[in-house]
C-alpha cells in the first residue's frame, strides 16, 4: 500500500474562519502546529504508529481500547479543550468528512483524544463537545495513560510556558489520522483545509487498502 503524506503550515487566527476554510480553502487555512508552532510533522506509518489506547469514553464513561470500534473505520484527533483555533476548525472538520464517508458508503466513527488531561477531565471534554458533531467520541484519561496513548500515536505535545500553571497552551501536531476497521493506520490529513480535497485523499487512500470498501469497486 502507497502512504501519502501530507505536509502542514500555518493556521487561521479566527474561530470565524472555520466556515471558509472548510467550503473555500482560505490561503490562511493550512494547518501547522497547535500553537501556530514551526516543528515539522511527524513520520508516520503502519510500523511505527501502532494506535493503541485504554481510556475513557467523556460521553459514556465507559472504558475504551483500541478494539472498542472495530468493524468501523476511524479518524483521530490529537488535542485539548483550551486550543484556540486548530481544535475548533479540527472538530468542525471531522463532522463534515463523517458525513462525506457516510455518502460514499462506509462507516466512520471520529474520536478525539485529549493531549492535556489535567485540565480535560471527563466531565469538561463532555460541555466542550457538545459544541461539534454529536458523532465525536471523546476521550480522556489519566496523565499515565494518556502518555502511552500518544507515544503509540507517535504524538508529541510540548506545553508553551503561559501566565500559571493552568493557563498555558501545548504545541501538538494539526493533523487527522485514519484507521482501518482493526485499528492500523492508513494514512493522516491536515485539520483544516478544502473539505471536497481531503474527503477525496481519504476516500483515495481507503480504496488503496486491501480491505473490503462498502460500495465501492
Amino acid at each position: 500500500m502507497r502512504v501519502r503524506t501530507f505536509y502542514l503550515a500555518g493556521l487561521p487566527l479566527a474561530l470565524a474562519a472555520v466556515m471558509a476554510c472548510h467550503t473555500y480553502g482560505h490561503a490562511d487555512c493550512h494547518p501547522g502546529h497547535g500553537a501556530d508552532g514551526e516543528m515539522a510533522p511527524p513520520e508516520l506509518d503502519q510500523v511505527l504508529v501502532k494506535g493503541e489506547y485504554q481510556l475513557t469514553d467523556v460521553k459514556t464513561g465507559t472504558k475504551v481500547d483500541q478494539t472498542s470500534h472495530n468493524g468501523r473505520w476511524r479518524l483521530v484527533f490529537f488535542g485539548f479543550t483550551k486550543c484556540h483555533t486548530v481544535c475548533p476548525v479540527g472538530l468542525a472538520l471531522m463532522g463534515s468528512l463523517v458525513d462525506r464517508l457516510d455518502r460514499s458508503g462506509l462507516d466512520v466513527v471520529p474520536i478525539f483524544i485529549t493531549v492535556d488531561p489535567q485540565r480535560d477531565t471527563p466531565a469538561a471534554m463532555k460541555e466542550y463537545l457538545e459544541h461539534f458533531d454529536e458523532r465525536i467520541v471523546g476521550l480522556s484519561g489519566s496523565e499515565a495513560d494518556i502518555g502511552k496513548a500518544m507515544k503509540s500515536f507517535r504524538i508529541e505535545a510540548p506545553r508553551i510556558a503561559g501566565v500559571s500553571e493552568t493557563e498555558y497552551q501545548l504545541d501538538h501536531p494539526a493533523l487527522i489520522m485514519l484507521m482501518d476497521p482493526v485499528g492500523k493506520y492508513v494514512e493522516h490529513i491536515p485539520s483544516s483545509g478544502i473539505l471536497d480535497t481531503l474527503a477525496t485523499a481519504l476516500i483515495g487512500a481507503i480504496e488503496e487498502t486491501d480491505l473490503p470498501v462498502p460500495g465501492h469497486h
